[in-house]
């Protein structure tokens, strides 16, 4: 990737660099005091001391005070599809479907998906517009029937926990940045639209599939976003200082 050098060229550069699809909308990112739902973890330019760590962005899908907060990776992509590890039954439609990495708590081998469609039986309201979980038979059933996409769903493996304190702890020893984001920056499109529905969340500089613009992984963007000491950390991660 070219140097910026000069605050002209950090601007072309920055340019380049965001989703093609948001240059003309309202996104926004700033850091949080408190864990909430619906809120993202970023990892600090440092990994934590864990490789798989490094440029995390966790969305977080369950917060209280006295159980704790649940948060699921976004941004870790396995080698693996649905229909490596799950086959048959109600997940065959879904056989194609990556698997993300969401964490190493919960029950080993446990797969759960989130997506855009309110009228799944049992799925979890995160954001607006956007769901935890649900009744995969009726996922599947909406599929065939033409009324939902397979790619409209997102599918992870485990999740992380923290204890009641322990996040907001831990951010106050700087090992995570609490975060809020407007929703553009989670998903890519609305679920009417033709193209994928979701952000590709890989940790490197991406092709856009539509247009073919490079833009820049969620890390890289939400640190940009929050701006100050941060989109200088970034900067510096991604040599263009």
């Amino acid at each position: 990737m070219e140097l910026a050098g000069t605050v002209d060229k950090w601007q072309e550069q920055l340019e380049r660099n965001k989703i093609p699809q948001l240059k003309n909308r309202d996104i926004w990112a700033h850091e949080i005091d408190n864990p909430e739902l619906g809120g993202l973890v970023v990892a600090p330019a440092l990994s934590n001391g864990e490789e798989y760590m490094k440029e995390c962005v966790m969305l977080i899908t369950d917060h209280h005070n006295e159980h704790g907060t649940v948060g699921i990776m976004l941004n870790k992509p396995s080698s693996y599809c649905v229909g490596d590890v799950l086959n048959g039954g109600e997940m065959q439609a879904f056989r194609n479907n990556q698997i993300y990495l969401g964490g190493e708590d919960g029950n080993e081998g446990d797969i759960g998906f989130m997506h855009r469609y309110k009228n799944i039986s049992g799925a979890r309201e995160i954001l607006p517009g956007l769901y935890i979980g649900g009744n995969p038979v009726e996922a599947t059933r909406m599929i065939n029937l033409g009324i939902a996409r397979e790619d409209g769903f997102k599918f992870y493996l485990q999740h992380k926990l923290w204890a009641p304190g322990q996040l907001k702890k831990e951010v106050a020893e700087h090992k995570w940045h609490l975060v809020a984001c407007s929703q553009e920056l989670l998903v890519r499109t609305d679920v009417n639209e033709d193209g994928p529905l979701w952000r590709a969340y890989a940790q490197k500089c991406l092709k856009d599939p539509l247009s073919n613009e490079t833009y820049a992984p969620l890390w890289r963007e939400i640190m940009r976003l929050l701006g100050g000491k941060h989109d200088l950390i970034a900067r510096a991660v991604y040599n263009e200082v």
